[in-house]
């Protein structure tokens, strides 16, 4: 290699670092490469290879590979620009280390990169960049880490390449466009110590925006931000696990995203799981882990590209995970960009799964921002409102779980009011299915809808899908109101802060409270009675027997007015048959009016001279109370019944 030659390969260098790394690279297929302490490399227009196929290594100067000018460590193709698709090639191994904090790698000249570094171009590529060392493009540029793999040449057997990035220290730095952590091969980037990796979305030509971990079907990919300052910054959307089948249907892409120990991670939006079955692909499998006490990840505007909101999707089309633990903190924010409508879908498109779990003290999940509900759009083919909303379970299954005292809040503001705005779909849309338990706090400005949208007017409301809300023991949910549809499901044994009307599915109280009016327009109220246990007898007047239990623990308690209309039933199932003639206290006013039944062979027959009573024996099937104007009102059963006949569950 000559002094020209050199010249232009190396603007400013320190010449003894520069001579160990060209002699390593032009010499053999494996090696390493070190800049320590201080060093500046410039490449200008060409391309720099550390580690390349036997045939195949070179330090090219005058570009005739033009797209793939740039940085490759690890070459395994006989060629940089056209690799054969048709012959597999060994892997190669490269690695360049990078430490201090005048250590740089600057790329100049038109395009800078050339629009790529990658780290293991279907062979085994390492970057480690540490103490302060930074990798700067000045044009648009792109990182790939571990690019090639089956999906690269579906009919040989091409080995998946394999990309490892380090990047660790206070000030330590790489910046690039956009990124590819698993292009087809598999890869993992390391953020530690303070360390720092900005996708600024100066892209290459070529390659769309987001920055994706595990891309194509059958790549693998693994990003973890950790520790105090550790930071990954996205410009548009950051996609984990993104199975696109383009390529050929090689098994499902995977992606897992950790932020641990204070890491922190911002983008426009993200996706978690895509492209599944139903875009004929195998599921693509994503998870993203937030753990640990100022562990952050930051979803907010401007809007990424091809989006109208800012979106957390969790299985959009795939299977997606998101576990928010042990204090850790994920805002989905509207704010920045005054981007109306932010939205958290768990199981978005059909055949898709999410599940999302916030467990733990000072967790907390929260979605945010400007609400405009005099605006809709189609969303998955679906009206959607233009508010802030969660959707667990859209157009496919979705699960929420909020756990051990976490948080969750789902709280915008009327762009047009000013009044607080937000809301939660359980089971938004036909053929999807919704499961949330709380089991901490879980708020929700306006309303949830439980197998019905909540975000359209009850007017204008489309059939919903299957939904479950459970409010556990300790859990507690505030809203102004709870709605549940035809095939939603209200249960546990916490406290409602809002509310309740059933619309036509079923309220299974096993001690809740409500505190607020509940509103029975259709569907059913189903005590669940269990026959097992022991019971304190009492006497009673002859010739009935009476039972009760020393607790008299309530069913539910409702501390508003209570309104069941034509097309409400109150319903008590047993667990096991009573014996003829017992006698069970089943609802009580606040008034001290109380609801007796008799059992008599298969059926409850009221007895008493109360309200409750007389409305029973006019309609033995319906209960209709307009009001109850005594407060507090409870719903309650008088306790379990011993000396009980076990035997099939009956319900009058």
């Amino acid at each position: 290699m000559d002094a020209l030659r050199l010249r232009r390969l190396l603007s400013r260098y320190h010449a003894f670092m520069c001579a160990a790394i060209f002699c390593v690279v032009l010499t053999s297929a494996s090696g390493e490469a070190g800049i320590i302490d201080v060093g500046e490399v410039f490449v200008e227009d060409g391309t720099l290879v550390v580690a390349g196929s036997a045939d195949g290594t070179r330090v090219n100067l005058d570009s005739p590979d033009g797209p793939y000018q740039g940085l490759i460590v690890a070459n395994g193709f006989s060629t940089v620009a056209i690799p054969n698709f048709g012959a597999a090639t060994a892997p190669v191994t490269g690695a360049l280390i990078m430490s201090g904090r005048r250590a740089t790698l600057g790329v100049d000249g038109p395009g800078g990169l050339g629009g790529r570094t990658v780290i293991g171009y279907n062979g085994n590529g390492t970057l480690v960049l540490s103490d302060g060392a930074t990798v700067t493009p000045t044009g648009p540029s792109v990182g790939v880490l571990g690019w090639g793999g089956p999906a690269v040449a579906a009919d040989t057997p091409v080995s998946p390449s394999h990309g490892t990035v380090v990047v660790s220290g206070s000030e330590t730095q790489w910046t690039t466009g956009t990124l590819r952590i698993g292009l087809s091969g598999t890869a993992a980037l390391t953020i530690t110590d303070g360390g720092a990796v900005n996708a600024n979305g100066n892209a290459t030509a070529g390659f769309v925006l987001p920055s994706i971990i595990g891309t194509f079907s059958g790549a693998s990919g693994a990003v973890t931000v950790a520790g105090h300052r550790s930071t990954l910054g996205v410009v548009d959307r950051l996609g984990v696990a993104d199975g696109n089948p383009t390529r050929g249907n090689f098994g499902p892409a995977t992606g897992v995203l950790n932020i641990v120990n204070g890491g922190f991670v911002t983008s426009a939006g993200a996706t978690i799981g895509n492209f599944g079955p139903a875009r004929g692909a195998v599921p693509a499998i994503g998870v993203a882990n937030i753990d640990g006490r100022g562990s952050r990840w930051d979803l907010s505007g401007p809007a990424p590209l091809g989006f109208t909101r800012i979106p957390l999707d969790v299985g959009r089309s795939g299977n997606g995970t998101v576990n928010v633990t042990n204090g850790g903190h994920v805002v989905v924010d509207g704010w920045p960009g005054a981007v109306p409508g932010s939205m958290l879908n768990v199981g978005f498109q059909q055949a898709s799964t999410g599940m999302v779990v916030v467990s733990g003290s000072g967790s907390r999940l929260d979605v945010q921002g400007p609400s405009d509900a005099t605006q809709t759009e189609l969303i998955d083919g679906v009206p959607l409102s233009r508010v802030v909303v969660g959707n667990v379970g859209y157009n496919g299954r979705g699960q929420l779980h909020i756990l051990d005292n976490a948080q969750m809040t789902i709280s915008g503001r009327d762009a047009l009011t000013g009044a607080p705005a937000g809301f939660l779909n359980i089971g938004r849309n036909p053929g999807s299915e919704g499961n949330v338990v709380v089991n901490g706090m879980l708020r929700v400005a306006t309303a949830i809808g439980i197998g019905t949208p909540a975000d359209l007017p009850p007017t204008a409301a489309q059939p919903g899908g299957v939904g479950t809300l459970n409010v556990a023991k300790d859990g507690k949910v505030r809203t102004q109101e709870i709605r549940v549809g035809p095939d939603g499901t209200l249960t546990g044994d916490g406290s409602i802060i809002g509310n309740v009307v059933n619309a036509g599915g079923v309220i299974r109280p096993r001690g809740l409270a409500i505190s607020g009016d509940f509103a029975q327009q259709a569907g059913v109220l189903l005590f669940d009675i269990s026959g097992d246990g022991s019971a304190e007898r009492r006497a009673c007047s002859k010739p009935r027997p009476c039972i009760a239990s020393p607790s008299r623990e309530s069913l539910m308690t409702v501390t508003g007015a209570i309104t069941i209309a034509d097309g409400g039933a109150i319903a008590v199932r047993v667990a096991a048959a009573f014996a003829t003639g017992t006698v069970l206290n089943v609802l009580e006013s606040g008034r001290g009016d109380v609801l007796t039944v008799v059992v008599s062979g298969t059926k409850f027959l009221p007895i008493g001279t109360g309200v409750f009573e007389r409305l029973l024996a006019a309609h033995p099937n319906l209960v209709q109370v307009a009001v109850v104007p005594e407060l507090p009102t409870q719903l309650l059963f008088a306790g379990t019944i011993g000396a009980a006949a076990r035997g099939a569950g009956r319900c009058c």
